[in-house]
């Protein structure tokens, strides 16, 4: 019953832009901006400067939190029956895997903390 057709997923694999990484496609958007505003307000503002680059080490170590918790928060989930079954997984639905439903709540708390 969820078994694929080996036929119909080879058609579905993407081409040229959907298999690069998302990293790479979203880094620069990101890096780009932050390293000239560190160099624009580096020889302008050093006031602005310094909120820069405390923001920065607190956004990284958010992040960092962040990537700790998560994985952590995952037994506790599936202790508590807060999980969802993974169904684009081929298989039956016994056998495939459960996904934790919760981690909102860590990103949540954490985006809080570091906002204050």
């Amino acid at each position: 019953m969820y078994e694929i057709d080996p036929k119909i997923c080879k058609k579905s694999i993407r081409g040229f832009p959907y298999n690069i990484p998302l990293s790479i496609i979203i880094g620069p958007i990101i890096l780009i901006p932050l390293i000239s505003a560190f160099l624009l307000f580096w020889t302008t503002n050093e006031l602005a400067f310094n909120k820069l680059i405390y923001s920065t080490i607190i956004s990284l170590i958010a992040m960092i939190v962040g990537i700790i918790l998560i994985p952590n928060l995952k037994t506790y989930t599936l202790k508590a029956d807060i999980y969802g079954i993974d169904l684009n997984k081929p298989g039956m639905r016994d056998s495939k895997p459960w996904i934790p439903e919760a981690a909102g709540i860590i990103t949540s708390i954490v985006f809080l903390i570091a906002s204050t």
